[in-house]
């Protein structure tokens, strides 16, 4: 019998992979019968402490032994291997040891749309073990549940919320989880105190820019706190906001920011276009929507500036989409704009995606974004965008390309660019086939979910063991 190494590896997932050197195999058990799936020829004996039964191995890189843990985490495995010659074949040298541990998951997250959905579903089947913990009420629990993702109904109230804290520990106690991601602030600063004191990696989702600084209490609560050990940033843009956060001793580690995109599949974008008949648009109108929130920032001032450069001949409308006619500033630009009649409202509408693929463009004049999903609904509609120069959007648009990128906050700039649009309906509807083109090529979900999952592998071979 030679030689008889002593492996002695901490166990820090339900499951990880021992290869030796070049003597490899499967098991299906741990603790209790071990077998080989497939049976393999030539098979060595396997002796462990505890009375471990036999099980075969096979000379052949690639097979590993796979060790489904059934303690808690940190449970200490002793592990003492004898090897024996078979006939005519050379005595085997142990060369090395190596422990491949095996990601396993705990997404954290609130009513998920749909291309998070379908990243979590995506994980899942690749398969990676994947545990959700969600809000039940939100509109795509049930295509979790329909997948065989494994949901746990979760409604953090805030980012103190000491129930739902426990019962992120409860979970995190008895699933042997390596990573640990979080999709909102209350998900990030609710999983990282329910892991203190575990040997488990988190990471955290940001999709927008700004709001976080060493001057803001609940920053280092959620994305400048120590122990989150990278920020899944939505555009190249987002990355550098956080790269560019503090000074000296207070600066972002190097590669603790990462970019991810939010992919997408143009097959969720089948439905029909929206039916516009009850704005009574004039035969020829070109109309380009805008869809966002009432809030700061989203440059509808502008927007609404912009139609004072609209000359009379051009076919150009524009339909507001959002619950924006409360807003008594807005509306009062839009009484006093001589194109009065050439903005439309529409109100809230739950199939804001349709009605962008039912009108001629999309513009959003933003003065701050992350990566805009309304601008890739409207590509995957193939049609033209016209946005601006921050954020993530001009990693979504090549200027001159998929539409226009203008300057924020000018008037004169974006009115030229919608006007050409309108003016063209040859030079739109060629960008509009390049915009779906690109998010087929360069935002898909597969991308995001390979990317994901080599993220995770990243973060769970940093755990020491």
């Amino acid at each position: 019998m030679f030689p008889l190494p002593y492996l002695s590896v901490v166990l820090a997932t339900r499951e990880m992979t021992v290869a030796f050197g070049h003597v490899t195999g499967r098991t299906e058990k741990y603790f209790t019968k071990c077998s080989v799936d497939p049976p393999f020829a030539n098979p060595l004996e396997w002796n462990g402490i505890d009375a471990w039964s036999q099980c075969p191995l096979l000379f052949q890189e690639g097979n590993f032994i796979r060790m489904p843990g059934r303690g808690t985490l940190n449970t200490s495995i002793h592990v003492i291997l004898s090897f024996f010659p078979l006939a005519g074949e050379a005595a085997l040298k142990l060369s090395s040891v190596t422990i491949i541990m095996q990601p396993k998951v705990l997404i954290i997250t609130d009513r998920s749309d749909l291309a998070e959905t379908q990243l979590i579903i995506g994980l899942a089947a690749l398969p990676l073990p994947v545990t959700v913990m969600a809000n039940d009420t939100g509109p795509n629990y049930r295509l979790l549940l329909d997948a065989g993702v494994r949901a746990i109904p979760l409604r953090l109230a805030g980012r103190f919320d000491r129930s739902g804290t426990r019962a992120i520990r409860r979970e995190l106690e008895s699933g042997g989880y390596t990573v640990i991601y979080g999709f909102n602030p209350r998900a990030i600063a609710c999983g990282l105190r329910a892991s203190r004191g575990l040997k488990v990696k988190v990471m955290g989702y940001r999709g927008v820019i700004g709001n976080v600084g060493l001057l803001k209490p609940e920053s280092w609560i959620t994305f400048l706190h120590p122990r989150l050990d990278r920020v899944v940033c939505v555009s190249r843009a987002v990355q550098r906001y956080f790269e560019s956060l503090g000074w000296g001793p207070f600066k972002l580690r190097e590669g603790k920011a990462v970019t991810i995109y939010k992919g997408h599949d143009l097959s969720w974008y089948e439905a029909p276009p929206a039916d516009l008949d009850s704005f009574k648009f004039p035969a020829g109108a070109f109309v380009v929507a805008c869809i966002g929130r009432d809030r700061p920032g989203k440059g509808f001032a502008t927007l609404i500036e912009a139609m004072e450069h609209v000359p009379e001949t051009s076919p150009l409308h524009l339909l507001l989409v959002g619950e924006l006619q409360g807003n008594p500033d807005l509306a009062r630009r839009v009484e006093t704009s001589r194109h009065r009649d050439r903005i439309h409202f529409a109100g809230f509408r739950n199939d804001a995606p349709q009605v962008a693929g039912a009108c001629s463009a999309l513009v959003l004049p933003s003065e701050s974004e992350g990566l805009p999903r309304v601008v890739i609904e409207a590509m995957a509609y193939s049609r033209p965008v016209v946005v601006t120069e921050v954020g993530g959007m001009p990693e979504l648009v090549d200027d001159g390309v998929e539409g226009f990128v203008v300057p924020v906050r000018h008037p004169q700039a974006l009115a030229q660019a919608l006007v050409r649009l309108a003016n063209d309906p040859e030079l739109a509807t060629w960008m509009g086939e390049c915009g779906r083109q690109r998010i087929e090529r360069d935002f898909s979900i597969e991308s995001t979910i390979r990317q994901t999952a080599s993220l995770i592998q990243e973060l769970t071979d940093e755990l020491k063991v």
